[in-house]
């Protein structure tokens, strides 16, 4: 039997295959190396149970039913976890339709590691979902074991970064009652002799995770479904989605086609994994997902492994589970093999390995684990899963399809998330929204669809045009146990005229131009060829309108931009777990047990926005050139660190060393790349890689305290920029927004969007418009009422599908219109502003001519704008919405005007610190959709006052009524030291909560710290809970004393904004 050395030695001396052209990614085939059995090391497995006669000879596994209230497609993990939970929540009527067997795809070869800890709050509830589950409910429901085996995981850190995560991961889990221990290297050895620890700093170690048995798992759900009337049909290949298109043009879910005939169903659940973009594409519906091949290999025997903890050793991406009395070696590579055509027949099925790809974790294992070298392999596991360009799964509903829901590309990460995403999913299902903070898994952040089949359907607001589809249910019915919603559920009728744009992660780059959505048969219309006036727009994933050929080789494209931007993503995303990660870096999750994220938004270290538009323009992909985005190139130029957020460019700070030349992305040296050895922006970016504070700390301060003494302009323009126009528009707007809204043409009003538990889907301005002679991007005709939203450009996507949705549900008669790429937008902020601008402007800007919180439109140096007087810095300031042809002349002018006055570019690490000083919120950091605004001190954004209905009015009423059980505070810490997020908040020694959000304030010359706390008693978290305990912030294990403060702790009087200085 060969061992993992020699397997090692024949990869390394074998003759590497010449990469395939173009692309230059690794061929299927499998070189020369060490042979062994093929075969997962599970004791059962379903495999052998579907033995036998092909799917089509044997047959569905029962009858079809002739309608369901939900249909799952898929019987892996999540198909069977969703299953589940909807029988659990009160659904009967659900049915799980498998093409094969139970576990076929890719659950059955699955590691089935559970890890509790990961560097999100979410992520820690669902994985805690998961394991209660696995370990004790299904067991108790059935009386069956499901195969769990808690035998405790451990973090290995060969850096002083990555122990500072894992201590920093230790901290949450105090948050959240999940025990977990920092070891020395002399602990760890006592705790597993066999470990090498010369090279560690140390570990974590949580005794409670464990390992999950597939077969055992999945079994155990559809029972425990059964029993509450759910059915699980086997061998019922699905083979079309029927859709209806109502009496308001929304195209609705009507019935799942299979070979065995057809179930009416109102609802779908697109749960098939690798195979989930097939199942999309019947329902016209874009899945963005890659399929990968994921291998790894089991020993034979090794004397005294036995209950040894599963180890993760994200530096040198391998995976040690325990497999008994041997181990299961696995890893994420920098060179994954793609699975180029996937086969609707593959079933139990399993690749050859591919030595070359796989030795780089041999050497990694016998580093951990020495005693490996001598072990020998008794199989190989090499099998498919989909990885997504984010490493974030996709669910909710699609966008194009009403009652369309998705739970898949979950990035081997199917088993451990699949509880509590299972749950999650139920939820939305039967709710319309998720009881959880779901927005990183949304699939409403993907764009709408791309080009639709057929000639797009004119007319709108309810008007009676188009008519069911061919096999459409007349007279369908939404069931009784649906509850109607008024929003957050995602869909909108958006359709495209032909286009060359692309959907993705992120905005579409070419076309642009403004989107229209209506309640009734409509258009979404892009106007002109062309890019975002002062930000660069590049999808995370463009394989929207692509079809399967597109997204291998593009012939006649040169090798660095072949491999399609869905799988250099993927790629990109799946290396990062070879580094350690900083609290100011952001990489998408490395794998799916990743190390930390960045929550301040640069780029990741190898494939950057810059490099992907480098590479796009190279190839021709994109009519991109500095004289159509001259503004990003001047801010280049300038210094300007570029963050990336949701597809967008937008500045992070300007270094004083000038330009940092961006490097072609090198595929982290994979596919016949080099690895770039040095440069200056290499060494910009490995500055991020620590947890206190970065370089360019000073920098950041710089701005800062500029903008509070002087000014500093900021580049706005990645923000979204809507218009809600007709003759319901008001109607929409008070059903829609919290706050009172209906107040005259010039007033600017800041708002939440709230879902039905009362959860807060946006913030964000809302101005409401006079009508205007001339139709043009800063005021386009209408009759009735015209609103214009201001919306953060990160949440754009997900604010119009919310509000579209909303539109549809309520048949309000109005048009939503996305004027995002038409405008830019640039804000100027701080005691110089009003004199800056009385230079450029030929309006009044005193306080009584142009009050705070108004807009008007002026000229700027001879240009037509929307200036608004508003803030998100606590300062005197005004933001100009810009015609995307007159944004460069106008910015030239305010820095020209500005120069005399001490005016600076800044970022927004500026605004960050800036905001946090000033108790401004971020939506999706300390304001999210399962916060409600009394929580976040946010009810003067609510009319309770008034008799005005709005979206989730009943359930704040009944929050208020009983007292609020969390409240956001602010916390500020004397001692300088830098927090991100995740720290734990102690009151009077018992943990209360975790910071949600901080940043270092530098005028109040302290760290600030936002977070939710609870009363440990279950009790409201009255004002006077909060002003009597004794506070601490848990550091990476060390608690620093902290202030509570019920407002702000800069400028609590508001006067700044209203230039009393």
């Amino acid at each position: 039997m060969a061992s993992l050395s020699r397997a090692l030695r024949v990869a390394t001396t074998c003759p590497r295959k010449r990469p395939a052209q173009g692309l230059r990614l690794q061929p299927l085939a499998s070189v020369a190396g060490p042979t062994t059995e093929k075969n997962v090391p599970y004791q059962r497995t379903l495999k052998e149970e579907a033995q036998g006669p092909s799917t089509a000879a044997r047959g569905p596994s029962q009858p079809l039913p002739r309608t369901a209230d939900v249909v799952v497609i898929g019987g892996g993990s999540l198909g069977c976890q969703t299953l589940y939970h909807l029988a659990k929540l009160g659904v009967s009527g659900a049915v799980l339709l498998e093409r094969e067997r139970l576990t076929s795809g890719t659950t059955w070869h699955t590691a089935g590691l559970l890890w509790q800890l990961r560097p999100s709050d979410v992520e820690v509830e669902l994985l805690a979902h998961t394991r209660r589950v696995v370990s004790r409910e299904l067991e108790k429901e059935t009386g069956l074991h499901t195969g769990w085996i808690q035998n405790g995981g451990l973090f290995i850190a060969s850096n002083r970064q990555r122990l500072d995560e894992y201590k920093r991961l230790m901290s949450l889990g105090k948050a959240y009652g999940v025990e977990s221990h920092v070891l020395s290297p002399a602990e760890t050895k006592a705790l597993y002799p066999l470990m090498n620890v010369d090279d560690l700093y140390g570990t974590l170690y949580v005794p409670q995770d464990g390992t999950m048995d597939p077969a055992g798992t999945c079994t155990t759900l559809v029972r425990a479904a059964a029993a509450r009337g759910a059915q699980v049909i086997e061998n019922c290949p699905v083979t079309g989605i029927r859709v209806r298109t109502d009496d308001f043009g929304v195209r609705r879910v009507a019935a799942v086609e299979t070979q065995h005939g057809s179930i009416q169903t109102p609802c779908v659940v697109n749960c098939a994994g690798v195979w989930a973009s097939t199942v999309g594409r019947m329902a016209g519906v874009k899945v963005p997902l890659v399929a990968m091949h994921h291998a790894y290999v089991v020993t034979e025997r090794i004397e005294g492994i036995q209950n040894m903890p599963n180890v993760r050793d994200h530096d040198a991406s391998v995976y040690l589970r325990l497999q008994g009395d041997a181990l299961s070696v696995g890893g994420y590579e920098c060179n994954p093999v793609f699975w180029e055509e996937v086969s609707d027949k593959f079933a139990f099925g399993l690749f050859d390995l591919d030595w070359d790809v796989f030795s780089q974790h041999i050497e990694g294992a016998i580093n951990r684990v020495p005693v490996l070298e001598r072990t020998g392999i008794k199989s190989t596991v090499c099998g498919p899963e989909s990885f997504t360009p984010d490493h974030k799964p996709l669910m909710g509903e699609a966008p194009e399809l009403r009652g369309f829901f998705l739970g898949c590309g979950f990035n081997s990460a199917g088993m451990m998330l699949g509880g509590g995403c299972g749950q999650e999913l139920a939820h939305w299902i039967i709710h319309g929204r998720p009881e959880k903070d779901m927005y990183g898994y949304d699939i409403r952040q993907v764009l709408p669809p791309g080009p639709q089949a057929g000639p797009a359907v004119p007319g709108w607001g309810g008007e009676k045009v188009g008519t069911l589809q061919e096999g459409a249910v007349p007279g369908s019915q939404e069931p009784s146990w649906r509850r109607q919603q008024g929003g957050g559920r995602g869909g909108g009728c958006q359709q495209q005229q032909q286009s060359p744009g692309v959907t993705g992660f992120g905005r579409s780059t070419a076309p642009h131009g403004s989107r229209v959505s209506c309640p009734g048969p409509c258009l979404t219309l892009y106007s002109s060829p062309s890019v975002s006036p002062l930000s660069l727009s590049v999808p995370k994933c463009d394989v929207g309108p692509m079809n399967r050929a597109t997204l291998r080789e593009r012939s006649g494209m040169s090798a660095v931009s072949g491999l399609a931007p869905a799988r250099l993503r993927s790629q990109a995303s799946q290396n990062l777990g070879v580094s350690a990660a900083g609290p100011c870096f952001e990489p998408p999750p490395a794998s799916p047990d990743s190390s930390e994220a960045c929550p301040n938004e640069l780029r990741v270290p190898g494939l950057t926005m810059a490099q992907e538009r480098k590479m796009k323009n190279q190839a021709g992909d994109l009519a991109l050139c500095d004289g159509c985005c001259p503004l990003p190139q001047e801010l280049l130029e300038q210094g300007c660190v570029f963050q990336e957020r949701h597809g967008w460019e937008r500045p992070g700070w300007f270094s004083p060393q000038g330009t940092a030349p961006v490097p072609d992305y090198d595929y982290y040296g994979a596919y016949g790349n080099q690895v770039h050895q040095d440069c200056a922006y290499t060494r910009l970016l490995g500055d991020e890689y620590t947890f206190e504070f970065p370089p360019h700390h000073c920098v950041i301060q710089k701005e800062c305290l500029t903008c509070r003494e002087a000014a500093a302009v900021f580049n706005m323009s990645y923000f979204g920029k809507f218009y809600l126009l007709g003759l319901d528009a008001s109607k929409a707007a008070d059903w829609l927004f919290s706050a009172d809204v209906s107040r005259p043409p010039g007033s600017t009003v800041y708002t939440c969007m709230l879902n039905q538990r009362g959860g807060t889907e946006s913030d964000l301005t809302v101005s409401r418009l006079a009508p205007g002679p001339e139709a043009g991007p800063l005021a386009p005709a209408f009759e009735g009422d015209g609103y214009y939203l201001a919306v953060g450009g990160a949440a754009a996507q997900h604010n119009w599908s919310h509000i579209s949705t909303v539109l549809q549900d309520q048949k309000f008669r109005c048009r939503l219109i996305d004027s995002s790429e038409d405008l830019g937008m640039i804000s100027i902020q701080g005691p110089a502003s009003r004199a800056i601008l009385q230079e450029v402007l030929d309006a009044d800007l005193s306080n009584s001519a142009f009050p705070f919180s108004t807009h008007q439109l002026v000229r700027a140096a001879g240009h037509l704008v929307r200036a608004m007087r508003l803030s998100f810095v606590g300062e005197l300031g005004w933001e100009l919405h810009i015609p995307r042809a007159s944004c460069v002349p106008v910015y030239r002018a305010v820095m020209t005007a500005g120069a005399k006055h001490g005016l600076v570019n800044a970022g927004y690490r500026a605004i960050d610190s800036l905001s946090i000083e000033k108790g401004y919120r971020h939506w999706h950091a300390d304001l999210r959709s399962d916060d409600s605004p009394l929580e976040a001190g946010l009810a003067f954004t609510c009319k309770l006052k008034s008799c005005v209905p709005f979206l989730g009015r009943e359930a704040l009423e009944k929050q208020r009524e009983a007292g609020l059980r969390r409240r956001l505070v602010s916390l500020t810490v004397e001692e300088k030291v830098p927090m991100f997020g995740l720290e734990a908040i102690w009151r009077n020694g018992q943990v209360v909560g975790h910071v949600r959000r901080a940043d270092f304030g530098f005028t109040v010359d302290k760290t600030i710290a936002y977070g939710y706390i609870q009363n440990p008693s279950g009790g409201p978290v009255s004002l006077d809970f909060v002003k009597s305990g004794d506070y601490a912030l848990e550091r990476m294990g060390i608690t620093y004393a902290a202030q509570v403060h019920l407002k702000s702790p800069f400028d609590p009087d508001n006067k700044r904004v209203r230039g009393i200085y």
